[in-house]
């Protein structure tokens, strides 16, 4: 008989662990699990803007379409004003999602001070390159090659993101080496502490970052060239250029202002300068890792 017993509680020590807990116990380690398996709010609130983004987008395109089969009839009459208006404000609300050179300008300014006017000249060189790049290979497949403009925007697209990939590559390799090269003790005194932007430099990250066609451009001059609307499809790329730039010309003089005044609250000018070599190579390594990034991604 005391065999029997110990042989039952053995028994029950053995299955206890595996025996299901109470509903309770159930439903909270449920609940738990749901908690954490769901993302942060910044993460959640990130995808809900980025949704918004996309449904404006989509919204404004279809609103242009329509607008492009009015101006057949009347090309120059209200529609077509109104035809201006939402193409400038979709070329604002395409530049606030993720890419459009933003992050380019932004890194280009932390690795050396500029000033508002620079700021302004690179935002609206990267816009209009960004944009006409695609109206110049639509023009070049819909009169000189006499082919397809979508199917050559889609094969050049794969080369001249690989292009601007390797230039922006070599582009951050020279800005990070120049702040690296300034760390130097030999080259303390000749070369300055806090590098300044200058022409040559924005139009050269203006034309390897906006090198790649926008596709947004090249989706509405589509629209307008099979309505055979190519002067009012022309300056409706101007206005989206226009609305582009002032996106993309807040992201550079945010940096600036927030590079300068973060330089000037510092105690020391010892402390400045470290804070300068540390903002100069952080920028020029955030665009050589761009430039990586997109040269993987076209490759």
């Amino acid at each position: 008989m005391m065999r029997l017993l110990l042989l039952h509680v053995t028994a029950l020590i053995l299955v206890y662990p595996v025996m299901p807990s109470c509903p309770q116990s159930v439903a909270y380690a449920a609940a738990t699990e749901m908690r954490s398996s769901q993302p942060p709010e910044w993460r959640r609130m990130y995808h809900k803007t980025l949704q918004r983004l996309v449904h404006w987008q989509k919204v404004l395109r279809a609103k242009l379409t329509r607008l492009t089969r009015d101006m057949r009839d009347d090309p120059w009459g209200a529609s077509f004003w109104t035809f201006l208006a939402i193409a400038f404000l979709y070329g604002i609300v395409h530049a606030v999602g993720p890419g459009h050179g933003k992050a380019m300008v932004g890194s280009y300014f932390l690795n050396r001070s500029g000033t508002l006017k620079q700021g302004v000249l690179l935002g609206f060189l990267f816009a209009f390159t960004h944009v006409f790049s695609a109206v110049v290979l639509l023009l070049a497949g819909r009169a000189w090659l006499q082919t397809s403009a979508r199917s050559l925007l889609a094969s050049a697209d794969h080369w001249l993101q690989k292009i601007s990939a390797i230039l922006l590559l070599v582009i951050g390799l020279l800005l990070t080496g120049r702040t690296l090269w300034t760390c130097l003790p030999h080259r303390k005194k000749h070369l300055p502490h806090n590098p300044k932007a200058d022409l040559k430099s924005l139009c050269s990250i203006a034309a390897a970052a906006g090198l790649v066609p926008c596709p947004g451009a090249a989706l509405i001059l589509l629209f307008a060239l099979s309505q055979q609307l190519l002067v009012p499809g022309l300056l409706a790329m101007l206005a989206l250029a226009l609305g582009m730039a002032l996106t993309v010309t807040l992201s550079a003089v945010a940096t600036i202002v927030t590079r300068g005044a973060l330089l000037r609250v510092l105690p020391t000018s010892r402390s400045m300068v470290v804070t300068g070599r540390i903002l100069g190579v952080g920028g020029g390594l955030v665009i050589t890792t761009l430039g990586a990034l997109l040269l993987l991604s076209a490759t």
